[in-house]
Order: C-alpha cells, then structure tokens, then sequence
C-alpha cells in the first residue's frame, strides 16, 4: 500500500515504505532489549567463556553446527523469495495495489494459521523430517513461480494467492521447526560436555 499506492511504485514511494519498515525493526528490536533487560542470567559454573571459546563450543556441537548452517541457507532463501515477491506481483504478474496486499496477507494469515499444524505434525512424525518437508514445500513453491505470466483472469489470480497459501503454510514450519530444534541443539551439548 505504501510502496505502489496508485498501483505504480515511484524512488520516493519504495524510499518511504523501506523508511517506515527500517523504523519499525529497529523499534521493534530495541523493544526486545530493552524487554529482557532485567533476564535473570543463570550461570552455575560461575565461570564464561570468551567469545573465541564459545564460538569453538558452539561450531563443535554437530547438531547445533547443521541446525545452524541450515538456517542460514534457509533465511537466504526466504529473504531473496520475500524481497523479490513485490517486484514479481508488480512487474511480472502484472498485479498491483489491493491485489499485491491481499497477496502477502494471505501469507501471513497461512503461515499463521499453520504454526500448530505444524507442531501437530512435529508431534507425530519428530521435528527434523517435519523441519525437511517445510523446506521442500517452501522451494518447491517458489520454484513454481519460475515461467509465470501476467495474470490474465480468475483462474491465474486463484494460482496466484493459492502459492501464497503454500507459502505461508511452509514458513510457519520453517519458523516454529527451525527455533524450536535449536533448544535440543542446546541440550545435546548438555549431554555431552556436561555443562550447561
């Protein structure tokens, strides 16, 4: 809405709307630390290591290291399928205004939804192949979109928010999965250094 007010993105236009949103994560992150100012910091040891040793801990817990790693990859991906998305709508679905907003509403509102699915489903078949079938659903939906054409009717629009459906049915996996295998990263290292 902000970015293609009149359907049309201008410099000034794209300028303001990455303006309000730089605003907003700022504000947002300094929330969060502010937030947790007053954690309590438990530390049975008595003892912390420096930040060389504790990068060494950290590389050398298998689990932690892939987890890691994946991450990584997986936060490249989303973000180039996210930055690209607007300029995708616009310029190649030939979609604009409402449409492109209901677009990523409906993937917010999907990835939403589907974070207990997705912890349903981590439940009964474990974290890490539920983690692997949120990341293909994720590539493969967005490699969908490779050959796409300007939307000419309903039925191309239906695709269209129906990949948006799928997309945020796999990022709410990729989000809850990939967070909440990090505390077992943690606990294995519990296990097998023996300090925690």
């Amino acid at each position: 809405a902000i970015a293609t007010p009149a359907g049309v993105g201008t410099r000034e236009s794209f300028t303001t709307m990455a303006l309000l949103l730089s605003a907003v994560i700022v504000l947002a992150s300094l929330w969060c630390f502010w937030g947790t100012r007053r954690a309590t910091f438990y530390n049975p040891e008595g003892r912390s290591e420096g930040l060389v040793q504790q990068m060494r801990i950290a590389l050398a817990n298998a689990p932690f290291a892939t987890l890691a790693t994946a991450k990584l990859l997986q936060l490249i991906g989303v973000a180039s399928v996210i930055t690209c998305a607007l300029y995708l709508t616009r310029y190649v679905l030939n979609i604009g205004g409402f449409q492109v907003v209901l677009f990523f509403l409906t993937m917010s509102v999907s990835s939403t939804i589907a974070v207990p699915l997705w912890w349903l489903i981590s439940r009964r078949f474990g974290k890490k192949p539920a983690y692997i079938v949120a990341v293909c659903g994720y590539a493969l939906t967005s490699l969908s979109w490779l050959g796409v054409g300007a939307v000419t009717g309903t039925p191309d629009l239906a695709l269209v928010y129906g990949r948006a459906v799928l997309l945020g049915l796999s990022s709410g996996g990729l989000i809850l999965l990939g967070v909440s295998m990090l505390p077992d990263t943690i606990e294995y290292d519990r296990l097998t250094s023996g300090v925690r």
